[in-house]
């Protein structure tokens, strides 16, 4: 479960999570769902380490309404026959 966006589920509702809005639309911003959208690679800070790599990307959120730069790291392995 991400811990970056809204859930409209953790009660009681306000306060919640403490994540709601702001956000775009006229709908009450403790009950808006959340959503993710618009993952864009960010290629000049991606790693190799070892035998990790490093991913960094953007990743667009709806409620609340913001940019997130995220990393997501991968051990890299061989590949069996």
């Amino acid at each position: 479960m991400a811990m970056y966006i809204h859930d409209p589920s953790v009660l009681p509702n306000p306060p919640g999570d403490k994540l709601a809005g702001p956000f775009i639309g006229s709908t009450d911003m403790n009950t808006t769902p959340r959503g993710t959208y618009a993952p864009f690679m960010i290629e000049r800070f991606h790693r190799v380490s070892g035998n990790t790599f490093q991913l960094y990307f953007t990743l667009s959120t709806w409620n609340p309404y913001t940019t997130l730069k995220m990393r997501s790291e991968f051990t890299i392995g061989t590949a069996s026959p």
